[in-house]
């Protein structure tokens, strides 16, 4: 069983800008990328995570530790010094968990914080699996990813301000999803696992269209527009840690 640390929401999160690790090729794209919202609507936001069709599977068990997905090649590429050869990524040494991480270089934050939205970060454990995208992807438990699938998950919803955000277009959420990764066999200064290396699997660098949302006031025959146009969906989450 691990336990959860969430790290500051505060604090920008430097994204990998590019290739997924050498086993997982994946991609992360925004379901509903663009919208129209009234500026007293909440603003979820969506993410998809889909495999490649040439990619490893992507499995964890009950306890959202990692089973399939990455190797010890790959573990060395992300991790100074490296690992011996002969170790097994997955044995009694080594855990890890899926991660999520949102950098809050944005529009839609002063920061990581509103105005004009504030970020409530979703940290609805997952089923069995994922079932909706209600869920969170962080430590997801009996995750099944075969190559070609997709999943969908809410990473974290925007919440005007006061009530209400200012008209406009607000844009640009930057998701990263990765493994991170324990040495079960180190504590460190909270006696908790040493976190030892974290595995890209996908980011939205390359997503297109970027996640944004067109904000109108609420005046009459501006409704009728919103609601033509769709609400904006998206979903978020913040980093955690596990521990067994």
């Amino acid at each position: 069983m691990k336990a959860l640390t969430m790290i500051t929401a505060t604090a920008a999160l430097t994204l990998w800008s590019g290739a997924a690790s050498a086993s997982v090729i994946a991609s992360l794209t925004f379901p509903q990328p663009t919208g129209t919202v009234l500026s007293t609507d909440s603003i979820p936001v969506e993410v998809t995570l889909t495999l490649d069709p040439s990619s490893d599977p992507i499995k964890t068990d009950a306890a959202g530790n990692v089973t399939a997905g990455f190797t010890a090649a790959d573990v060395n590429t992300y991790l100074f010094g490296g690992l011996p050869a002969n170790v097994d990524p997955f044995n009694d040494s080594l855990s890890a968990i899926v991660e999520v991480q949102f950098s809050c270089t944005n529009t839609f934050t002063s920061g990581c914080g509103g105005p004009p939205y504030d970020i409530n970060f979703n940290f609805q454990s997952s089923q069995t699996p994922l079932p909706n995208p209600s869920d969170t992807l962080f430590l997801a438990s009996n995750l099944d990813l075969e190559p070609s699938d997709s999943v969908d998950f809410l990473l974290l919803t925007f919440t005007p301000t006061g009530g209400s955000a200012p008209p406009g277009t607000y844009s640009y959420v930057d998701v990263a999803t990765f493994f991170q990764v324990f040495d079960n066999t180190v504590l460190d200064q909270n006696n908790n696992p040493l976190h030892i290396a974290d595995i890209p699997i996908a980011d939205t660098s390359n997503a297109s269209p970027q996640f944004s949302r067109t904000v109108v006031g609420p005046e009459p025959g501006t409704l009728g527009l919103a609601v033509l146009s769709g609400f904006g969906l998206g979903w978020a989450r913040r980093r955690f840690r596990a521990k067994p």
